[in-house]
């Protein structure tokens, strides 16, 4: 059977990016999320993945954003069950 990450662990997974809004380095907390290598997503307005990589999870990482233009973004963590927790940048 298979069983969902809140079932797992009793709860779901949950994801905290800041300072938002940013200007260029962001630290990601995350909660929820079994240790082990998770997938760090970084989407655009209009879905584009603009930043992605693997790394090993960790309560509280640091996260170099220089590189991208104003706007919003979409930052994705998945576990390698596929549990993910989702939060919203601002980069100024």
């Amino acid at each position: 059977a298979v069983v969902g990450m809140e079932e797992a662990t009793g709860r779901s997974p949950g994801l905290r990016v800041y300072p938002n809004p940013a200007d260029g380095a962001v630290t990601l907390l995350t909660t929820g999320l079994p240790s082990g290598n998770v997938s760090v997503r970084i989407t655009d307005i209009t879905g584009q993945v603009v930043h992605s990589e693997r790394r090993v999870q960790a309560a509280q990482t640091t996260l170099d954003l220089t590189g991208l233009a104003a706007g919003i973004y979409q930052v994705s963590v998945a576990d390698e069950r596929g549990a993910t927790a989702t939060e919203r940048v601002v980069i100024r």
